[in-house]
This record gives structure tokens, sequence and C-alpha cells, in this order.
């Protein structure tokens, strides 16, 4: 989704498409903050997990 309407702004450059992505980026890491810090509280082992998993992308680390 974060691609789809960046691709938007690429192709349909416009003020309001703009903002609609800023605003939908604020909205989208504030629930996965949010949700994190849910998850934090409700399994005391996510935190291990956090450490070996990006928020968005996929962290590819050599063990």
């Amino acid at each position: 989704m974060i691609l789809y309407y960046f691709g938007l702004i690429l192709v349909f450059f416009h003020l309001v498409t703009f903002l609609f992505y800023v605003a939908l980026l604020i909205v989208i890491i504030y629930t996965a903050i949010s949700e994190e810090n849910f998850l934090r509280k409700k399994f005391p082992e996510y935190e291990n997990y956090m450490k070996d998993t990006g928020r968005f992308l996929p962290k590819f680390s050599a063990k």
C-alpha cells in the first residue's frame, strides 16, 4: 500500500496526493508503534523478536 501510493505521487504529482501520502505514512507508523507497544506488554518475549525483525521490511543479517 505504501509503495502503491508512492507510485501514484510519481505519476500524478499533485499537492493533495502528496499530503494524503504523508498523512497515510503518519497513520501507518503510529499504528505500527502502538501495536508493538501492545505486543511488548502482552508478550515479554516480543522484545527479542523485535531485535531480529524489522518494522516494515525484514532484516537480513548474517548470523
